[in-house]
């Protein structure tokens, strides 16, 4: 056996190694893969703040790391938490209303009927259907999220690993950052072009589209409770998912809203929503959207809709940040790609 053919065994042997490693690693991890990914995707997102407060503590990363930890917990895991437990709680209120029959479209249409006597001919003809498509909805809405508190240990459990993530990641950002350099098959200046890109990827997606969209989201629920909005939470969610279409935003949800408050005879909260619509929930575009949005990284709104609905579909309620932060990255690597190929047709001597 020849020295070339020697070594290329031991090579293929080592790498099917390898591969056997991995795929050992993937089944073991298979439990967990979502709660690490998601610690990656949000030490990504708070790294400038955890940098900044690491330079305030002169270098003191490991206390860094602690308080930044704090700080995601407070600002974005407890809000989150607090409002998907609210919007569960209520859904499943009216999934109990739906159930008994207290509440259906058509009780809704007899309200309308008995406050201002003028209902759309169409809404008599499809109410009966509405009945039955609104229980089906909701009873798939419910056990869907049902299933992220049907256990109490596996919710800890994830919590701790992706607090702990978060800890780790930050902690030690500079040795994986080498780690990943080190084990890369490409130049250096392509690891760190990829890894600039990812980062930003992640804090437009999650620092930028996504809190606005949360904030925005929140601030209708206080809206929609202040002003006697039935299941404010729920129309809350609705409100943060719909601030993502382009050009309409949460007027989709607020819209009708300050409708059904006229139509129920009730001007009063009706003029209160509008302008709370207007003021409070216009603005937030205007006024967090150039502080929280990283320009690095364009994605059109509708795609960040379609994301943010197919990652739900497929990850469930951590789908919300996971399917637009997966685009975010896919369009960070064709953007790293496209800077590649450029410069090396650039660097090709010419004929």
């Amino acid at each position: 056996m020849s020295m070339f053919d020697k070594t290329r065994m031991q090579h293929v042997f080592f790498f099917a190694l390898i591969g056997v490693a991995l795929v050992l690693s993937f089944f073991v991890l298979r439990p967990y893969i979502l709660t690490l990914v998601l610690a990656v995707v949000l030490a990504l997102a708070v790294d400038p703040a955890y940098i900044f407060i690491r330079n305030l503590l002169k270098g003191r990363r490991r206390l860094a790391a602690l308080i930044t930890l704090i700080l995601v917990l407070i600002v974005i895991i407890a809000p989150i938490s607090f409002f998907t437990y609210q919007i569960f709680l209520e859904a499943q209120d009216i999934y109990t209303s739906l159930a008994d029959g207290t509440w259906t479209p058509s009780s809704v249409r007899a309200q309308l009927d008995q406050s201002t006597g003028i209902v759309h001919t169409a809404w008599v003809s499809i109410s009966q259907q509405l009945d039955s498509i609104a229980q089906n909805v909701l009873n798939f809405f419910v056990t869907r999220i049902g299933t992220i508190f049907a256990s109490v240990a596996s919710v800890v459990l994830n919590l701790f690993l992706l607090f702990f993530g978060i800890y780790f990641i930050l902690s030690n950002r500079e040795k994986l950052h080498a780690f990943v350099k080190h084990i890369s098959p490409l130049e250096d200046e392509y690891d760190d072009m990829i890894i600039h890109k990812i980062k930003t990827a992640s804090n437009s997606v999650v620092r930028g589209m996504l809190a606005i969209a949360i904030i925005q989201g929140i601030v209708a629920s206080v809206g929609f409770s202040i002003f006697g909005i039935p299941s404010p939470m729920i129309w809350g969610g609705l409100a943060a998912l719909a601030a993502f279409v382009p050009g309409i935003g949460t007027t989709l949800v607020t819209g009708p809203a300050v409708i059904y408050l006229f139509a129920t005879g009730d001007t009063g909260n009706a003029i209160g929503m509008l302008i709370w619509a207007a003021v409070a929930v216009g603005l937030i575009d205007n006024l967090l959207t150039p502080l929280l949005l990283d320009r690095g990284i364009q994605i059109h709104p509708f795609l960040i809709l379609l994301s943010v609905l197919g990652g739900i579909s497929l990850f469930s309620g951590i789908g919300f940040i996971l399917g637009p932060v997966i685009i975010a990255f896919l369009v960070a690597l064709l953007d790293a790609h496209a800077a590649f190929s450029k410069k090396d047709k650039a660097s090709l001597p010419s004929s």
